[in-house]
Parts: C-alpha cells; structure tokens; sequence
C-alpha cells in the first residue's frame, strides 16, 4: 500500500519526490498508514522508464538505491503506476521496511 500511495500520488499530482506533493507524507508515514509500525524505511523512486529491468538497473547504478536494495530489511513492497500525458509517463516506487 504505501508503494503504491506514492506512485499513485506521484502520477495524479505531478510530483517527483520522496515527500508527497499531495499531503506531505514521508515514507515511515505511508507505511505506518499501511499499518506496519517498522524500526526503519527506506524508499527508492523512478520516473520514466519503460520497463522494470531498466528501473532496477538504474537504481543498481546509484550508491544511495543500491544500499537500500542491498540493506537489511524485512518487508519489500513495490508498485507502477502508467499516467500517459504527464511529465513522467510511468512511477515507480519500491519501499522497505525493517519491523
């Protein structure tokens, strides 16, 4: 649920951003809404990209997303949403949790 609450935001709001252009929430908030009280969360985005291996190379790519693909987390929740005629197109959220 929080994946997709991001994606989807990102898709009817026009944002880009790990904060919600729409109500503010962060990460931790969009999980803790989805009902999980985790001990830490991470969040990788992606706008653009036309296919799930392009997103997960480009995440691989850059030390920030691969820490997070690669660190020591429980839960994984992913989500895409496809918006065309916005800036993007396609969001991607992928959202960790470590409960």
């Amino acid at each position: 649920m929080a994946a997709q609450a991001q994606s989807a935001g990102m898709a009817l709001y026009g944002y880009f951003d790990h904060t919600s252009g729409f109500d503010g929430s962060t990460p931790m908030r969009r999980v803790q809404a989805a009902g999980m009280n985790p001990l830490s969360v991470a969040e990788n985005i992606a706008a653009g990209q036309q296919t799930p291996a392009e997103v997960v190379q480009g995440w691989l790519k850059s030390p920030g997303h691969c820490r997070n693909i690669m660190g020591d987390f429980t839960r994984i929740g992913l989500s895409y949403v496809n918006r065309p005629g916005t800036t993007y197109g396609r969001y991607w959220t992928q959202v960790f949790a470590r409960l």
